[in-house]
Formats: C-alpha cells, sequence, structure tokens
C-alpha cells in the first residue's frame, strides 16, 4: 500500500483522486495516489485543459456542465445551442441596409425571434434616418430562414499545456498499477513542476490504422504494455477515441511483462471488457488532422443514437406481448414467434424511413428508393437534377390550411451525411407567398409525389 505523493512525496492524506478526470467523464480514481494539496493544484492547472481543449465533444456528447455551443450558418450568422435542450438560437439580429434605385431606404434584418427584430429594425431606422423615420411610411415583409448547414470551430489544439494533461494522467495509472516509480522519476518531476515543454507523446492513430473503434465505442482508454523485442515499456492513450497518443516509458527494459489496460465508455461510465490490439508498428511519423477521428466519432455517436432507439422500442414490443401471455391471449410459441415478426418489422421500418444512414449494405436500386424518399442526391450531381426539374421553378402552389398563394423560387441545398464516402445533398423546395414575401421550405420529394411526379429512381442518376 503506497503511503506517500507521486509528486511531492508528503505523507498521503486520503485525497481522490481522479486518473481522469471527472470533467470529461473519468470514473477511475484512488485515494493511494497523491495528497490533497497537489490534487488542488492540479484540479486548477491541469485537469481543466482537458475540458477546454475537448468543448465541442462535450458539448455533441452532452457530458458535464460544457459551455453552450457558437456554431454560424454559411453567410456568417452566429447562433447559440443550447447544451441541454439542444436548441437553437439567433444570437443577437443581423442588420444591413440598402439604398434601392428608386431611392428608398430597405432595411434587412435577421433576427431570433419576432420582438427583437422588429426592436433592430425601428432602432436602425431612427439611426439612419433621424426622427424622421416616426413619420414615415414603412412597408414589411417577413420570411422564414432555412439553416442549410452549420459549422462549428472544432480545432483540437495539441500544446505543451495539453502533453502535461496526457503525462499527468499516464504516470497517475503507471502508478496506480504498482509499477516502478524510480523508471520514470524524471517524468514525474516534470509533471510536479507543471512543465509545458514536453514532447515525449506522439500523437498518432488520426486514420484509426494503430486501433480502431468499435461500430458504437466512445471511450477512453489507457494502455501500459511491455514489448520484449523493442524492450520497452510503452503508454498508449485514448481520450474520446479521438485524441491517441504513444509515449515510451522505460528503454532497455527485460523484466516481466507488464499488460495493464483500463477501459471505459466515456458516456455512461462503464467498464468496457475487449480485446486491446495496439499495432504500435503503424504509428505514423507524421499523423493526419483530427478531422478523420472528429468525424468518425460524430458518426458513431449518432449508430449509438439508432440502437439505442432501436433497443427500446424492441423493449416496448417485448412488454406489449408480455402482457398478452400474462392474460392468456397468446402461447410461449407465439410470444416468440410475434416478438420476431414485430421487431424486424419495426426494424425494417426504421432502416428505411428513419435511420437509413445507419445500413451500409442496401443495393444499388434499394440506395436510389431510400435517396428518393428522403430527398436525396448526389452532391456532384446537382446541375443533371436542376436541369430535369428545372420547370417547377416559378410555378404556384397552395398549402393546406393557408390561403395564400405560393410561387416556387428554387431549390435549397443542404449537406447531408455521407454514404460509402460519397457526399450527398438534401434537397428543398423554396415557396414564396405573393401575400407577404413569406417563405416555406419543403423537402422536395414531398413536393414531386404532391404534383405526381412518377417514382422513377432507376432513370434518375443524382440518387
Amino acid at each position: 500500500m503506497r503511503d506517500i505523493c507521486v509528486f511531492c512525496k508528503n505523507v498521503l492524506d486520503g485525497s481522490d483522486e481522479h486518473i481522469i478526470p471527472q470533467s470529461i467523464n473519468g470514473q477511475l480514481h484512488s485515494k493511494e495516489l497523491i495528497c490533497s494539496n497537489c490534487n488542488n493544484l492540479f484540479g486548477v492547472k491541469v485537469d481543466p485543459i482537458l475540458k477546454e481543449t475537448l468543448g465541442v465533444l462535450l458539448h455533441v456528447l452532452k457530458i458535464g456542465n460544457s459551455k453552450n455551443l457558437v456554431v454560424k450558418d454559411e453567410e456568417g450568422t452566429p447562433y447559440l445551442i443550447d447544451n441541454t435542450s439542444g436548441k437553437l438560437k439567433q444570437i443577437k439580429p443581423q442588420v444591413t441596409t440598402i439604398k434601392r434605385d428608386d431611392g428608398k431606404i430597405q432595411i434587412n434584418v435577421i433576427g431570433p425571434d419576432e420582438i427583437s427584430t422588429y426592436k433592430a429594425m425601428a432602432t436602425k431606422a431612427v439611426r439612419t434616418v433621424g426622427m424622421a423615420a416616426l413619420k414615415g411610411e414603412f412597408s414589411t415583409s417577413k420570411s422564414q430562414k432555412i439553416n442549410i448547414s452549420l459549422s462549428a470551430d472544432a480545432e483540437i489544439k495539441i500544446d505543451g499545456k495539453f502533453l502535461l494533461a496526457l503525462n499527468k494522467i499516464i504516470v497517475e495509472y503507471y502508478c496506480y498499477c504498482n509499477l516502478n516509480q524510480e523508471w520514470i522519476e524524471p517524468l514525474i518531476s516534470s509533471i510536479a513542476k507543471l512543465q509545458e515543454n514536453f514532447s515525449n507523446i506522439q500523437i498518432c492513430n488520426t486514420s484509426h490504422n494503430i486501433r480502431k473503434p468499435e461500430s458504437t465505442e466512445i471511450s477512453h482508454l489507457i494502455v501500459i504494455r511491455s514489448d520484449e523485442v523493442k524492450k520497452i515499456i510503452y503508454a498508449y492513450i485514448e481520450i474520446f477515441t479521438v485524441i491517441c497518443g504513444y509515449v515510451i516509458l522505460v528503454e532497455n527494459y527485460e523484466g516481466e511483462k507488464v499488460d495493464f489496460v483500463y477501459h471505459q465508455d466515456a458516456i455512461t461510465k462503464e467498464i468496457l471488457e475487449m480485446e486491446i490490439d495496439v499495432k504500435i508498428d503503424n504509428i505514423e511519423e507524421q499523423p493526419a488532422e483530427f478531422e478523420h477521428n472528429i468525424n468518425a466519432l460524430f458518426d458513431r455517436h449518432e449508430d449509438r443514437h439508432i440502437y439505442e432507439q432501436v433497443s427500446l422500442m424492441c423493449k416496448d414490443i417485448k412488454d406489449e406481448l408480455d402482457i398478452e401471455l400474462e392474460r392468456g391471449a397468446i402461447t410461449e410459441d407465439e410470444h416468440e414467434k410475434k416478438y420476431v415478426e414485430r421487431a424486424t418489422k419495426m426494424i425494417a421500418h426504421m432502416m428505411v424511413f428513419v435511420f437509413p444512414d445507419a445500413v451500409e449494405d442496401f443495393n444499388l436500386k434499394e440506395l436510389k428508393e431510400i435517396n428518393y424518399i428522403h430527398s436525396l442526391i448526389k452532391a456532384d450531381k446537382i446541375e443533371e437534377f436542376k436541369f430535369f426539374y428545372h420547370q417547377f421553378i416559378g410555378h404556384e402552389f397552395t398549402f393546406e390550411g393557408n390561403e395564400s398563394i405560393y410561387k416556387m423560387e428554387n431549390f435549397v441545398f443542404a449537406r447531408h451525411r455521407p454514404r460509402n464516402d460519397v457526399h450527398m445533398l438534401k434537397v428543398y423546395c423554396c415557396f414564396v407567398s405573393e401575400k407577404d414575401g413569406s417563405k416555406e421550405y419543403w423537402p422536395a420529394t414531398d413536393v414531386f409525389k404532391f404534383t405526381g411526379v412518377p417514382f422513377l429512381p432507376d432513370y434518375f442518376v443524382w440518387l
């Protein structure tokens, strides 16, 4: 049992240290590592670095009290995504003025709600033409804005402070495993001094060539192993399966085999039991950017959500059949048969109409039909699509429950999740009201079905 602090060598005082910080959902902890003074120091100087650097990931994964995320649309208008509700709100009205050819001044305001929008319009009018604006004649029109695509700054900056935080995790786990501290004493000393000039950790696995996560895996991983061929003890670490690092801890090692693994679900904190194969011979001299790992994380997060939804619906089906079985309405054999039938139909429906991107083995004909259902086209086939459907532009439409006549203005294309490395776009039809200039956006396929355009996916190259 250890009785002195790893870093300052003072007597331990029962301070509970999370080896992977709680701020990123770390679960592994021990009261036999560091004293309260060091715990408090690292809690202020080191641990927050991880939360700050990985803020976007924490927001997407809804971990902790991460900050609300600021995103921008294609025009640069900023919005705030609430971390709890996921709702999108424009931060403040965007105001522009245009002097028209007829001499009138046009004020354009894009706002988060009607009150703030009109307030911004009135303020701009007074500032532009003075108090005379209060006596002037005004004509207004409003339109809905569709956010075609939103983006956020997800840059992950790996600097000396971040490497200090990674080294601290590795060293604490090394000591937690009761390995010889004398072998890594220089590293321990550097961490205790909060040095920020680390270059020992090699960032790697930016293409999942060293270890590929499971299909829905979002995890924290620490591996400390010996390699009898290279005669080393090394550490391999993954944070959210995005930040991956490798470091040699001990050289010229000829002792007993070392093999320690800590692996936890980064969202539920569940300990994961799976074989961990780290191919250190595949470590890149020059790793790629983190874009691959971040996009892969978002895809796995979406797949995880799909799995959870399907599991809940299957449970509902089973619960309903359990009640029927208790009432004597069905037999045990019928219970099993009906469960398979209902679950199969439900999953098939979900995979086609709700979560089509979760299935990778649709054949070409099925893919075209599903893309048509969801108004998706290949990104490089925009011109063919617009040429085929150009006759829709300028036509008048009416919507149920709305007396206004709408004229179709154009097609709007929004980015969609790639499928088999093919970039896809979701297509909307934009309609403008002849009454007040307001706009309506409808998925293209819904419009085509409404107007009786035949379903001919075999001929549609853009699908």
